[in-house]
C-alpha cells in the first residue's frame, strides 16, 4: 500500500500499487522557521525556539532550522502510542506513524549571550524522526500533521497491511 502526500494539495491519498485512490485525508506540513512569515517565523534570539537535529545520538546537540518533510518515497514503520504523560502529547498524540525519512540539515551556530540562533554554520548533519501525527498546533518541526480521526483511519489501514506482512510506503511530493 502507498500513501501519497502532496504539499500543493495538503492531502494524504491512500493508493493501491496501481495508484488508484481509495480515500483522501487532509494534512499539512507548515514549518515555523527563519523563512516563515508572520506567526510561522521562528524567533531567532529566543533559546526556547532552538531545535536540535535527531541524528541518532542523544548526546549530540546540533542546532538546526526546521525544514519540511523531505520529498521522496519512504517506508512507514509500525505506529506507536504517545504516552499521555509526555509533555509534548498535545503536539504528538495520541499515535505516531513513524517513517524512515531523513534529510541533511545545516547546523546553526548559537549566540553565546542569548543562546538563540546566530547564523548557519558550514556543517551538515542527517536529521531523522519525520512522522505523521496529530497536533493541537498548526505548525510542525517537519512532520506531517492531520486530525486525530484521520490519523486513526490511516493507522487502521497500516495495521491491516502489517498483519498481512505487506509493505507500506509514503510518497511525498
Amino acid at each position: 500500500m502507498t500513501f501519497v502526500y502532496e504539499f500543493k494539495t495538503n492531502k494524504i491519498r491512500q493508493c493501491n500499487f496501481d495508484l488508484s485512490v481509495n480515500f483522501e485525508i487532509p494534512a499539512t506540513c507548515v514549518v515555523r522557521n527563519d523563512k516563515g512569515k508572520g506567526r510561522n517565523n521562528r524567533a531567532l534570539m529566543d533559546p526556547k525556539q532552538v531545535v536540535y537535529a535527531m541524528d541518532g545520538d542523544r548526546y549530540n546537540r546540533n542546532a538546526y532550522m526546521p525544514q519540511r518533510f523531505p520529498r521522496g518515497t519512504w517506508t512507514i514503520k509500525e505506529p506507536y502510542p504517545v504516552d499521555e504523560a509526555d509533555l509534548e502529547y498535545k503536539y504528538k498524540g495520541p499515535w505516531m506513524i513513524p517513517t524512515n525519512a531523513f534529510r541533511l540539515v545545516r547546523v546553526w551556530d548559537l549566540h553565546t549571550e542569548t543562546g538563540g540562533y546566530l547564523k548557519p554554520a558550514g556543517e551538515w548533519v542527517k536529521d531523522w524522526g519525520y512522522a505523521i501525527h496529530s497536533s493541537e498546533s498548526r505548525t510542525t518541526l517537519g512532520c506531517i500533521i492531520t486530525s486525530v480521526l484521520s490519523l486513526m483511519s490511516m493507522k487502521r489501514l497500516i495495521d491491516e497491511c502489517r498483519e498481512r506482512r505487506e509493505p507500506v510506503y509514503l510518497e511525498v511530493r
